[in-house]
């Protein structure tokens, strides 16, 4: 599949597709393609590359059921094509860009929202007389496509090199802990059951880190923690260089905590995790950071089994890692009787992950055990 996703209820992930190979390399053992077969696009899938041309790129597995929902999904080399049962509408996305074929024509919006919202544009094809070489077309409000959207959500983006949105300017205090003024549950609970009440989607980039990384704003003080722990400063210095995006969005797996995504360098938080408590928000944000980083520096990218369990046990540990520095830091953790008792079924599920992982006699084996089907695809 197209990403990385943290679980929960179990320790497992979907392979990271680092490398985006060429339609000739996937003659043989393409995933879903039964045998002599290869990956195309047919259908609905086949209507939507002929209007979208390359924006849609090409596809690297074939098409297939999407679990329970009946949706049809196929990962290409810059998105996602899925087939919704519920709306018989084939829709492309790249992570924050979405485009949908519709009866009346070809239609597109940004955001997080899976199905065409009221306002979505009408797009032109592709090959329609409006379309600029390798951009997007013209909708009905008369300007560019492409001049309507930010910076971070042009499929295969330039990395940020300068500050455009929101900014925070200053670091977080070393002494402190990373809760707005301005947010109603700073100071009003313990530490482990502060969580961020002001659940902005505005983006955001920060001049401590730099203008690489950009996030939806409800991010910021999960971002002020890990900046706090001396490996999260690491990976999201990292992360900013890599030019990562860090946003919301329902388009991963129901049962997933977030996802990384190579082909176009974002870090989707399931929108069910974005009020949990802060600290619990990091560790999930600091699995994926880990993702994130070994793409950018070329770490671990072997599509073979031993790699893609290595890419699994590294990211666990620095979920370990993060948290016993924050136990450290604050004089322990709660326990799950607290948790239980004060937060959301959303934060107890994450602390059960986490107290797994901590408590792992063999973290190693542990996670090789979780991902050993997984992996075995990869042979």
């Amino acid at each position: 599949m197209i990403s990385t996703m943290r679980i929960f209820g179990a320790i497992l992930a979907l392979t990271i597709v680092f490398v985006q190979p060429a339609p000739a390399a996937l003659a043989q053992g393409a995933p879903f393609c039964g045998p002599g077969t290869t990956p195309s696009f047919t259908h609905g899938f086949a209507a939507l590359k002929s209007a979208l041309g390359p924006i849609m790129g090409e596809p690297v597995e074939c098409e297939h059921n999407d679990g329970d929902s009946g949706d049809i999904v196929q990962q290409t080399t810059t998105g996602l094509a899925f087939w919704r049962r519920s709306t018989n509408t084939p829709t492309f996305t790249d992570g924050y860009r979405h485009w949908a074929l519709l009866p009346q024509g070809l239609v597109a919006w940004e955001g997080s929202s899976i199905d065409p919202p009221p306002n979505a544009r009408g797009a032109a094809p592709a090959s329609g007389p409006q379309q600029g070489a390798g951009t997007p077309g013209i909708g009905s409000s008369g300007r560019t496509e492409a001049a309507a959207i930010p910076a971070i959500s042009a499929g295969r983006r330039l990395t940020p090199n300068e500050f455009v949105y929101r900014t925070m300017d200053q670091p977080p205090s070393g002494n402190g802990w990373p809760c707005q003024t301005r947010n109603p549950s700073c100071g009003r609970e313990d530490w482990w059951a502060q969580w961020n009440e002001i659940q902005e989607n505005g983006w955001l980039q920060y001049r401590f880190i730099g203008p690489g990384l950009v996030t939806e704003g409800r991010f910021a003080e999960a971002i002020a923690l890990l900046w706090l722990w001396p490996d999260g400063r690491e990976l999201l210095q990292t992360a900013s260089d890599h030019g990562v995006a860090i946003m919301t969005s329902p388009e991963i797996a129901r049962r997933a905590f977030a996802a990384y995504r190579p082909a176009n360098r974002t870090l989707l938080i399931n929108p069910n995790f974005t009020e949990v408590s802060t600290w619990l928000l990091a560790d999930v944000i600091a699995h994926e950071l880990r993702h994130a980083a070994d793409h950018a520096t070329s770490t671990r990218m072997g599509a073979g089994y031993g790699d893609c369990v290595a890419r699994e046990q590294i990211a666990f540990q620095t979920e370990a890692s993060f948290v016993r520095w924050l136990a450290d830091r604050q004089g322990g953790l709660p326990s799950s009787e607290q948790v239980s008792k004060l937060l959301s079924q959303e934060d107890f599920a994450l602390f059960t992950d986490v107290y797994r992982t901590l408590t792992a006699e063999n973290l190693n084996a542990q996670v090789e055990e979780s991902y050993r089907a997984i992996c075995s695809r990869s042979r």
